[in-house]
């Protein structure tokens, strides 16, 4: 999917991820999107299915299972997250 992002260079973005900054729903910075600073955090695996996008699986710091799918709601609003085991 396009959104009309251009790259550096001025060729098409073609579906690549971009941050939506303009979204009201998103809620970003420390204590909301991330852990405060100095605050003792762990990694958290989640999958991370944005609308119209393919998922994709990222790791959080958090202090908690609970905190981390907050995190990750509050970066991708309408995405559906659900924890993965950490594979080493």
């Amino acid at each position: 999917m396009n959104f009309g992002y251009k790259s550096r260079t001025g060729k098409d973005a073609g579906g690549c991820f971009i941050w939506n900054d303009t979204n009201p729903n998103e809620s970003l910075g420390p204590g909301l999107s991330r852990p405060m600073p100095g605050d003792r955090t762990n990694p958290y695996a989640l999958r991370v299915r944005p609308p119209q996008q393919p998922p994709m699986k990222v790791v959080l710091m958090a202090a908690n299972l609970d905190q981390a799918i907050a995190y990750a709601s509050a970066r991708w609003p309408q995405a559906a997250i659900q924890p993965v085991e950490i594979t080493r």
